[in-house]
Parts: C-alpha cells; structure tokens; sequence
C-alpha cells in the first residue's frame, strides 16, 4: 500500500504556486505564447490557467505586466527583424511575415500604444460630412512640418 506522501504525480500541476506564475509571467515575456507553455507538460493546463486569470487579482496583474513587456520587446524585435534581413526575396518575404505578425500581435496586447485607430468625441449633432471635414483638418495640421 502507497503513502499518498510518495504517490508518484500523474497530469499536470493545478496548484498554483509563486514560482509556477513567475514561471509562466518569465516565459510569456520571453515570447512564448499562453497556449505554448500550457502545453509543456510541466505546466498547468489553459483552463487551469484561465481560472486563475479570472479569479486572481494579483495574477491577472502580473500576466498583464507580463503582455505589455511582450509586446515592447516584440516591438523591438520587429526592428531587429528588418534590420538583419537578406537580400534575397524569400528572406524578405520571411521577414515581412514576422514582423506583420509580431505588429498585429502588439496591436492586440497594446492596442492604445500601437494601434492604428483615434477616439474622437462628438458633443452635439454632426453630419457625416462634417465629420469627415474635422478629421481631414485635424490630418492636415499633423502633416504641418514644425517651425
């Protein structure tokens, strides 16, 4: 009869420990996606760490600091990336699939640092072409080369 002390384990760990969402937080900034690390077998499954994600406070900020330096060194990357690339068509055909993947990427995970898109609010009624008008002259004033 076994001790439940010396069972050996079976599966994946589910407990979550400091060191197991250091681990986690220590690889996504290094470049490896979620799915990635939930499927080493040394790691929670993907719903496990969801779960977490999802009741943990203090996890989720972690994760989250984690993304943001994801997507900073990701960002970096793009630029060593397209840096370094041959000449040769398919190494820049190669390196152009990189760099829009690790852009759309940041995008995702920083949308307000790297995304294409503005917020403007609207107080009273305007019609579309009004609209339009304000953003060509805003446009315009940011092509303005300084004085």
């Amino acid at each position: 009869m076994m001790n439940r002390d010396t069972k050996p384990k079976i599966g994946r760990p589910s407990r979550k420990t400091p060191e197991m969402t250091a681990t986690i937080c220590r690889r996504l900034i290094e470049g490896e996606s979620l799915r990635r690390i939930c499927r080493d077998p040394e790691m929670p499954a993907f719903s496990r760490v969801a779960e977490w994600l999802a009741k943990d406070p203090v996890f989720r900020d972690q994760y989250m600091q984690a993304r943001q330096i994801q997507a900073e060194l990701e960002a970096e990357r793009m630029v060593d990336i397209a840096d370094d690339v041959a000449e040769d068509n398919a190494a820049v055909q190669k390196a152009r699939l990189q760099i829009d993947v690790r852009k759309w990427n940041a995008v995702k995970l920083l949308p307000k640092k790297y995304g294409d898109w503005r917020q403007v609010e609207v107080k009273g009624h305007l019609s579309h072409e009004q609209a339009l008008a304000l953003l060509d002259e805003e446009d315009a004033g940011a092509r303005k080369p300084e004085d």
